[in-house]
């Protein structure tokens, strides 16, 4: 029998952090999320550093399933308003040019989803609706074997892509056709 590498005793820690997180998220504030997807205009993405990664790689997908998703903060990106849904992604829900920009999407009518750990954040006070991810933030100290927001940010990619598999499932007309219909071909 193959002794198993130090690579795959730490991945597999890892892994099991991350379905540890994933077991505690709220099955109804990620159906409240679904349906604001489904009911907005448009949808634009917001976070900074890693979590402003995590949701590139959601709007990117949104925009394959057909909605009209942006990435604040891109040249394109256009004046958010009424019946436009924000997602703002900050593991400390602190994050100021986040919060600041999450009131002015509120101010100008839209609304605004928090994706957080910290449920008692500026960001969560701003938010109509709240997906916790359920981890610890960088000002609470370390939850994780790994470094800073590293398990928050790995669940939140996981979460958008599962929410992208339900959005998929739930469209009996196309399904996941429509994210190779839409996916980039000048490659």
């Amino acid at each position: 029998m193959a002794e198993v590498s130090p690579f795959h005793d730490e991945a597999t820690e890892i892994v099991a952090e991350q379905i540890e997180a994933i077991a505690r998220i709220d099955d109804r504030q990620v159906d409240d999320l679904l349906a604001a997807i489904g009911q907005a205009s448009r949808i634009f993405l917001l976070g900074e550093g890693r979590s402003g990664l995590a949701g590139r790689f959601f709007a990117m997908r949104l925009m394959h399933l057909g909605k009209q998703a942006f990435v604040v903060g891109e040249t394109t990106t256009p004046a958010i308003g009424g019946g436009d849904l924000l997602i703002a992604i900050s593991g400390s829900g602190e994050t100021g040019a986040v919060v600041m920009m999450a009131e002015g999407a509120r101010s100008a009518g839209a609304t605004v989803a928090a994706i957080t750990a910290n449920t008692e954040s500026r960001l969560s006070a701003l938010a109509s609706l709240i997906v916790q991810i359920p981890t610890q933030h960088k000002l609470q100290g370390a939850s994780s074997r790994q470094y800073g927001g590293s398990l928050f940010e790995q669940v939140a990619l996981l979460l958008f892509e599962t929410m992208v598999s339900m959005l998929a499932a739930g469209d009996a007309a196309t399904g996941f056709a429509s994210l190779a219909k839409r996916h980039a071909n000048l490659e």
